[in-house]
């Protein structure tokens, strides 16, 4: 989902010279959100993947940005 939605955004003319850079912080958003998840729903359960890996994801890549 976030390769197609990065892929929408640098269609556009304005995005265009600054897209090559942004793939490689979407991948990284990516990996970030799709390990916890996977880990949460092999270890733990079906109940809170989704949740746990947005909010795990989410703290890794904010303060990887900082």
């Amino acid at each position: 989902m976030a390769l197609l939605m990065m892929r929408v955004v640098t269609r556009s003319q304005a995005a265009s010279s600054t897209s090559r850079g942004i793939w490689g912080w979407t991948l990284l958003a990516a990996a970030l959100f799709l390990i916890p998840m996977w880990l949460i729903a092999t270890f733990v359960g079906p109940e809170l993947p989704t949740l746990g890996g947005s909010l795990i994801g989410g703290v890794a890549f904010v303060s990887i940005m900082r």
